[in-house]
């Protein structure tokens, strides 16, 4: 099975999606007999050493998170791909065939949406368009899944708490 992990986000800083993504790339390194050959989609700016940046399979990737045209060119990046699932760190996802499998980390934008810019709520404002296309959705707390749930337009069976 040929996964791809979008790990562009983080390569903002070192806090949050980075921080849950070392710990995932370290769960699935200490796996024995994972089937599965993993692909890290990062983000071609980056140029830090880190765990990330040591991972055997990866891909470099122009299209930057949060861009306004990121569906559609990340789409053609994308394209000619022969990945069977596409872990998507930061919910957002392209418009693929690719079976999805999305991280939702909180929900604090639509709590508070006065916390995030214009552009970020305009970004953040796709989660529910996302939703319906993923074929499940990981949360980080049994408190993001109950805020998911009240969102509506997904199924308790396709969330988990990770």
């Amino acid at each position: 099975m040929q996964v791809a992990v979008d790990a562009r986000i983080a390569f903002y800083n070192r806090s949050g999606i980075r921080r849950y993504l070392d710990g995932l790339l370290g769960a699935f390194r200490d796996l024995q007999g994972l089937s599965a050959e993993i692909t890290l989609l990062k983000s071609w700016r980056d140029n830090r050493q880190s765990s990330v940046d040591l991972w055997p399979l990866s891909r470099s990737l122009f299209t930057p998170p949060h861009h306004r045209f990121e569906k559609f060119l990340l789409d053609w990046e994308l394209r000619g791909s022969s990945y069977d699932l596409l872990h998507c760190m930061d919910f957002f996802t392209p418009t693929s065939a690719v079976p999805l499998l999305l991280t939702v980390h909180d929900l604090y934008f639509i709590k508070d949406p006065a916390s995030v810019d214009a552009n970020s709520r305009k970004h953040y404002s796709q989660l529910n368009e996302m939703l319906p296309q993923a074929k499940h959705v990981v949360c980080i707390s049994q408190s993001t899944k109950n805020d998911l749930l009240e969102l509506g337009g997904i199924s308790p069976e396709n969330i988990s708490v990770i």
